[in-house]
């Protein structure tokens, strides 16, 4: 297909001082084999030479330079710049294989209905300096297609830098939510949203490596954990008797994981809380064995 045929790519890097990454980064859009590509990188009000990065890339990507307002305010800015029909995400500190938008553009094209693409990832550990087996060994990725809301509100297994999604579905559903206070769960949110309205479909071949380091945001468990209760309640339904079951699991698993998080930080009380709470969504033995526990000395 000629460039002139092909949908417009616009892809979004917020950077906040990922001068260590941000290259490799870079590189991985500029590589790519699908060529009809709009690169917006966002400058998030960095400390560190990451604009002089960005600067060195000049004549091929757009650059937006910003005060720090976070994450999902730098993503929003880039989407208001974009022109692409489709977008595609990219963390600063991850990068991409060289088919990745070629073969997720080509689903969007079969399929109409279609609002968010989604990969496989390989997880590279920047500490070990190698690939590593992925985090979550159970996490079923695969399930995430097709009419998939109540399977997305069972958990999210989509890695934001693996994701496109059509430009058109972002805005009908009033883009990213900047009410969201944090850099974890905006883009769960969003996720959620398209898939109320549109099909997802999946990649089932790590086309994104996610980079693990000691300075993610991932590492904020607490806050994530009630960052993603505040995001499902406004996503529930409780009316729907399949809903209301699945929330009643997957609460009581985050209010476990709440208590996991208190317990390895020493705040006994709060884990004990975290762990009644569990309990009273959904009875389970590890959540019972976790709250005796929290009596032991350390």
């Amino acid at each position: 297909m000629s460039k002139e045929k092909q949908p417009l790519v616009s892809v979004i890097i917020p950077v906040y001082n990922g001068e260590a990454y941000l290259q490799q980064a870079i590189e991985s859009v500029l590589k790519q084999c699908y060529t009809n590509i709009e690169l917006i990188a966002v400058n998030d009000g960095s400390t560190d030479s990451s604009g002089d990065v960005i600067q060195n890339y000049s004549e091929d990507l757009i650059y937006i330079n910003q005060e720090n307002q976070g994450v999902a305010f730098a993503r929003t800015a880039g989407l208001e710049k974009s022109s692409g029909e489709l977008i595609a995400f990219l963390d600063q500190d991850d990068y991409w294989f060289i088919d990745k938008i070629e073969k997720q553009v080509s689903l969007f094209e079969q399929n109409p209905n279609i609002g968010l693409v989604h990969t496989a990832v390989r997880t590279y550990d920047e500490g070990l300096q190698e690939f590593v087996p992925n985090i979550n060994r159970k996490a079923t990725p695969e399930k995430l297609v097709g009419n998939c809301f109540e399977e997305l509100l069972r958990e999210n297994h989509i890695y934001n830098s693996s994701v496109m999604v059509r430009k058109s579905c972002v805005d009908e559903v009033g883009g990213i939510n900047l009410e969201i206070k944090g850099n974890t769960c905006q883009d769960y949110d969003l996720w959620l949203k398209i898939s109320k309205r549109w099909y997802l479909d999946y990649i089932n071949e790590p086309l994104t490596v996610w980079r693990t380091h000691s300075n993610q945001g991932h590492r904020n468990r607490d806050k994530m954990l009630l960052q993603e209760m505040q995001v499902l309640n406004e996503h529930f339904d409780f009316s729907s008797a399949s809903q209301k079951k699945i929330a009643k699991r997957r609460f009581s698993s985050i209010h476990y994981w709440l208590g996991e998080f208190y317990l390895e930080n020493d705040q006994k009380s709060d884990a004990r809380s975290q762990f009644i709470m569990s309990m009273r969504h959904r009875v389970s033995f590890r959540a019972l064995k976790a709250f005796m526990a929290s009596f032991l000395k350390s």
